[in-house]
Formats: C-alpha cells, sequence, structure tokens
C-alpha cells in the first residue's frame, strides 16, 4: 500500500470542524464599507469571516499576521479585535518595501490605528516573547521554503522560524494557517518553486514539531478536484485552489513573559498634535499603560524588533506628534 493512499485515507478519516456563525466583531469587520473595494471582492473566494471563526480570534487579542502582503488579513483582525486588540503585520523586506504595498499599508494606518507593519529579512524576524493571543499565517506558509531573488527571500530554515513563532505566543495562544494543497510527498521546496503549493502533512509536521498542538481542520476553503499539478497563480485555478485551514495552539501552562503586557494606543491618539517632549511622552506612557516609549522624527532610523509594550511616536520636523503607534 502506498504513502500517498496512506496519507490520503488518514485525511478522509480525519474530522473537519464545523464552521458557525461568525461572531458580531468578525461580521462587522468584514462588512466595513471603507475598505478597498478590491480587498472585499476576494471576501467571496477567502470567507474571512468563517475562518476567523473557526480559528477562534477574539476582541482584544493582540494579533500577528506573517507575510501580511497589502494588509487584507491585517485590518479585517484590527478591526475585529477592536482598540484594546492590537494587530502586528510583518513582510519580508522584498514585499514590505515594495512601492504598492507601500501605498496600500499607508491607507490602512489611515482606517484604522490599532495595527503596525514592519520589515525584515525572514531569517532576521525578531519577535518578543509571549507577545501575542493569536496569529495567522494566510496562503503564505510555504513560502518559508521558497527562495527568490526577485523578492529578496534567501534559503530559510522553516524550524527556526517556527521557534521565534512559538516563544511570541502566549500560553494558549493560537495559530492558524491556510494554505494551497499540494500533493503528498515529494520534495516540498521543489514543489514549493514550481506550485507554490505544500503537502498538508508537512505543514502539521512542522508545526507539531515546533511544539504546536494541532487543535482541528476546517473544510470551508477545500475545493474537491483541484488539479495540484497547476500553479496557484495559474487563471484556472487561481482563487479557486484547495486549500487548508489548520488550527493550532501553544499548549497551556507554556512559561510566560512580562512583556506581554500592551499599550493601548487609542488612548494615546488625542496627544496628536502636541510637541513630543519629556512630560508628554510621560503622559502618554502612564495614559497608555506601555512600559517604554521612542520617539521618531520624520526618516529616523528605527529598530525592526516588535514590543507590545512600547509605544512608537512619530513627530513632524517642529517636533509636534503626528502619529502614534504600539510597536
Amino acid at each position: 500500500m502506498s504513502k500517498t493512499f496512506l496519507l490520503l485515507a488518514a485525511a478522509l478519516l480525519m474530522p473537519a470542524l464545523p464552521v458557525e456563525a461568525a461572531p458580531a466583531a468578525i461580521t462587522v469587520a468584514v462588512a466595513a464599507k471603507d475598505r478597498p473595494a478590491d480587498e472585499a471582492k476576494l471576501d467571496e473566494s477567502r470567507k474571512p469571516a468563517e475562518v476567523l471563526k473557526f480559528l477562534g480570534l477574539e476582541r482584544g487579542d493582540r494579533a500577528f499576521d506573517f507575510m501580511a502582503g497589502r494588509g487584507y488579513y491585517s485590518e479585517i483582525m484590527a478591526r475585529a479585535v477592536g482598540p484594546k486588540g492590537m494587530v502586528v503585520a510583518w513582510n519580508p523586506s522584498g514585499i514590505g518595501e515594495s512601492d504598492p504595498v507601500k501605498t496600500a499599508w499607508q491607507s490602512l494606518r489611515v482606517r484604522v490605528k490599532n495595527v503596525a507593519v514592519f520589515s525584515t529579512f525572514m531569517p532576521d524576524l525578531a519577535l518578543a516573547p509571549a507577545s501575542f493571543d493569536f496569529a495567522l499565517f494566510h496562503l503564505v506558509y510555504h513560502d518559508a521554503y521558497w527562495e527568490s531573488a526577485e523578492y529578496k527571500l534567501v534559503r530559510t530554515d522553516p524550524a527556526l522560524l517556527l521557534a521565534t513563532l512559538y516563544g511570541a505566543m502566549k500560553s494558549g495562544g493560537i495559530v492558524g494557517v491556510i494554505d494551497h494543497v499540494g500533493p503528498a510527498g515529494g520534495d516540498t521546496r521543489a514543489e514549493v518553486d514550481k506550485t507554490h503549493r505544500i503537502d498538508p502533512a508537512v505543514v502539521r509536521a512542522d508545526f507539531e514539531r515546533a511544539g504546536f498542538v494541532f487543535e482541528g481542520e476546517s473544510d470551508v476553503l477545500r475545493v474537491p478536484g483541484d488539479d495540484l499539478s497547476k500553479s496557484v497563480f495559474d487563471p484556472a485555478v487561481r482563487g479557486k485552489t484547495d486549500r487548508i485551514v489548520y488550527k493550532f495552539s501553544k499548549p497551556d501552562g507554556a512559561p510566560k513573559d512580562d512583556l506581554a503586557m500592551a499599550c493601548d494606543v487609542e488612548k494615546a491618539q488625542s496627544f496628536i498634535g502636541r510637541p513630543a517632549d519629556e512630560a508628554t511622552v510621560g503622559e502618554m506612557k502612564k495614559a497608555t499603560g506601555a512600559r517604554t516609549a521612542r520617539v521618531v522624527p520624520p526618516n529616523g532610523a528605527v529598530t525592526m524588533d516588535f514590543r507590545p509594550d512600547r509605544l512608537t511616536i512619530s513627530t513632524d520636523e517642529a517636533g509636534n506628534i503626528t502619529r502614534v503607534s504600539c510597536g
């Protein structure tokens, strides 16, 4: 009996968890009228409300969006978690520094305040310990196996990447993985380079090896009969591929870190327009609960790490506050 047959049989026997009606916060977030039209058009095929309901995103969560692109899910999650929650989005440098992505994020950060984005090379990604309640990989985990000169994606060790993520998740934190289904077996890097698909068994094995617990899967994005030999960018299947939705968690009882505290960015918005002097920064820290703060002048250099307990205060040439975020 072939290995492929056994894997397929196991997949068929595994129960798929039902998808219930999305809670109000997520439903309202997806339905927001000021979301870009081209993003909203993707909802029909991506089913974000059903996916986030299944994964268990909650009001007040601090969420991490891995390889967020133009912020499709970042915006929805930021709206859904509300002003006491926070979304941190990360992009590889070759993607995050592109003009279309930067333009999209400039607009997004006008629409929602509780979101931050940063870019690094993938092997340089660093996250504060025990920072997040929730993390999402939307159609991108396979890219941990991809190398691309065009997008400046260097060879990465997925095990090291997931070790970083594991450390950044709070005890009991949820990680959702949505990805294009690839053929069972074979060379993962070669398959990703050819079709941008990945064997679901590889995804599950990688996350479980990193210490995460598999909580279940949803069939909301499954597409029987998908031609797994086709690239996900082939017009015949683009937007219609067979996709897994896996839910993992970091086991309860894992060590916690007091850096998991976060600032309340909404309470900082009233300071915009004021001088970023020592007294004002002190007031802002007290109002938001932030432990530390940094003031960033126009074109100022900042480190690419993320700290949920830190205020980042942007100023204009005169030293007046123009934007405040956590991170």
